[in-house]
Formats: structure tokens, sequence, C-alpha cells
């Protein structure tokens, strides 16, 4: 492979819309706690609207974008001068610091941003910790998977 055949801007994209796509696959996990939510506290079944509830399909996407901006850009720039070549132990590779790299980042976000709420308890908040941690490793290792170039056993 030559410099000029590594697909920079595919790798590049790919691994910078990881959070959108996170968040496309995040909404179904939310849509299942608002029903239980609802459905143990009986009166919250007529506040839930389906219009607000399905706006959910467009805003959590977008908001997961944008609060995982850098280290989405950070990450793709990284791969992108980095170029790595598929196999399954780069896949591996990636996805785990992936994993890590959005669990580290989530985490930030919760303690900075939610800790200053009454009654704030760590163990509490720790779902969206696991849940940035399973879907970032999911994201990227998919984005690895199809967009990176594949080793050529000739």
């Amino acid at each position: 492979m030559t410099l000029n055949t590594y697909p920079r801007i595919k790798v590049f994209f790919a691994f910078m819309l990881c959070p959108f796509f996170s968040g496309v696959a995040a909404v179904p996990l939310m849509l299942i706690s608002i029903l239980i939510t609802v459905f143990k506290n009986s009166s919250l079944i007529g506040e839930v609207r389906g219009g607000e509830v399905f706006s959910l399909f467009i805003t959590i996407p977008l908001m997961a974008q944008l609060i995982f901006f850098l280290p989405a850009l950070v990450f793709s720039l990284m791969l992108v001068f980095v170029k790595p070549v598929g196999s399954f132990k780069v896949y591996l590779m990636i996805s785990v610091v992936g994993a890590v790299v959005s669990t580290a980042w989530m985490f930030g976000v919760v303690f900075f941003f939610i800790s200053e709420v009454e009654n704030y308890h760590v163990m509490r908040n720790m779902f969206p910790v696991f849940l940035s941690f399973l879907l970032g490793g999911i994201s990227t290792w998919a984005a690895a998977y199809w967009c990176l170039p594949k080793i050529k056993n000739n």
C-alpha cells in the first residue's frame, strides 16, 4: 500500500462519527428505561408524549456527537496519522482504546457536571459510564472493521 492509497478521509469520518452512531444505538435503551419508569410510577402515564419520546432519535445522537467531539476528533486524527491496516489484533486494540477513551470522557462529564447535584452518588451514575464503555467499544470496532484497509495476503 502506498502513501497515497490509504483512505484517510474515510477513516477520519468513520471514527469521527462513532459517537453519533453510538447515540443512535443508545436510543432504544433509553426508550426501555423510559417505559420502565412510566410503568413503575403510574402517575406518569399521561405525561410522556410520543413525539417527545421519538425526538430522542434526533437529539441523543446529536448530543452524543457534541459531548464526545473532542475525544473523537483526537482519536480519528491519531488513527489517520498512524495508518493502521485491518487485522483482528488491530480491531481489538482500536476497540479497547476507543472504549477506554469514551469511558474516561464520560466519567469526567458525569463527575464534573452531575456531582454538583444534591444526593450525588458515584454508583448511581455509573450506568452512563458503563453504556459509554460498551457503545464506544462496539462502535469503534465496527468502524475499524468496515473502514480500515484490509491486509492483502498474496
